[in-house]
């Protein structure tokens, strides 16, 4: 293959990859105890995910004794997007917020923001118990943040805190179409070419995602105050994500193989347990109108999401919240 044609693949599979911009830079935090206990904290990468009622600017009012759930976005998306997953926490009594950052920065950045968040949380808060829960790149950020020997572990030393991950989709082995960034013979090839492309279109993260990264091949080891990683796999061969009017899949909801999620020292952790779904990369977390049933299932097997409404009461809800009215015939299974 000639060199211009193999700079030409490159750039078009790392567009697979590419993100839109959104800053989120970190800012001080206000923290304020408002009544009954309850503290309101504002921070400008910690807000409240959009609803059906629109309070995302709000500020997160968090009751210290209860748990708290993370939901951290992946790549071209943003808090907003889970509004109503947020919401289906919420509605069985688990406060529920969203961590928002640039997902064209460096994972490792956003891993040290989220860290310095969770941090504030258990420190100045008071926050005892936090689940975090990160889709496709928002997993990649949300493990890196609870790694030993991080500026997290040392800041959580003597605190009385549970911390639980939560990762869906997530290509922990590395982007097989990112692969052309890290070859050191295509660089040469290419007079270096590959560089500023593969920069230009994945931003920061660009030597990050890559099969052959450091990041990938040395993700470190989960932090003692881990308890639980549930590592969410998505089979999405032969998925669709939207239908043409015949029918046939028009758009493919197939973004990460399973090979793409594992990674074995990832996989090795003694608190990981591993649960491969049939699902598309979009359809398991669901949007506005689509009820993610397969991960809401998962996710009360195994005692993430609290199940305190009767079976028909919540599925009533969940079709509220995403706007749907169909829920009864769905066939799922839900506990």
């Amino acid at each position: 293959m000639s060199t211009p044609r193999r700079i030409s693949v490159c750039l078009i599979a790392v567009a697979l990859c590419a993100c839109s911009s959104t800053h989120w830079p970190m800012a001080p935090a206000e923290i304020k105890t408002t009544s009954a206990n309850h503290v309101s904290v504002k921070m400008e990468q910690l807000v409240n995910c959009v609803n059906s009622h629109g309070s995302a600017n709000q500020i997160p009012i968090l009751d210290p004794q209860q748990a708290l759930k993370i939901i951290v976005h992946g790549c071209n998306s943003s808090g907003g997007q889970y509004g109503a997953l947020a919401e289906v926490f919420q509605k069985q009594g688990q406060q529920t917020l969203c961590f928002n950052y640039d997902d064209r920065d460096s994972i490792s950045r956003s891993s040290d923001q989220l860290m310095e968040v969770i941090s504030r949380l258990v420190n100045q808060v008071g926050m005892q118990d936090i689940t975090v829960l990160g889709h496709s790149q928002g997993g990649l950020i949300a493990r890196r943040a609870m790694v030993r020997g991080s500026a997290l572990e040392a800041s959580l030393q003597s605190k009385p805190v549970h911390l639980k991950l939560v990762t869906v989709s997530s290509p922990f082995g590395g982007i097989q179409a990112a692969s052309h960034c890290s070859s050191k013979s295509l660089a040469i090839l290419s007079l270096g070419l590959t560089i500023p492309i593969c920069q230009m279109v994945t931003g920061s993260k660009w030597d990050e995602i890559a099969p052959a990264s450091s990041f990938v091949n040395a993700p470190g080891e989960l932090m003692s105050a881990v308890q639980s990683h549930l590592k969410i796999v998505t089979d999405e061969e032969e998925t669709c994500r939207t239908l043409a009017a015949d029918g046939s899949c028009k758009k493919k909801d197939f973004i990460f193989s399973i090979e793409e999620q594992r990674q074995t020292v990832v996989d090795q952790a003694s608190v990981l347990k591993e649960q491969i779904v049939k699902a598309g990369h979009v359809e398991i977390v669901g949007d506005e109108h689509q009820i993610p049933y397969k991960l809401i299932a998962v996710l009360q097997q195994n005692d993430y999401l609290a199940d305190r409404l009767p079976r028909e009461l919540f599925l009533a809800e969940l079709a509220r919240i995403y706007k749907q009215e169909n829920h009864l015939n769905e066939r799922v299974s839900l506990p």
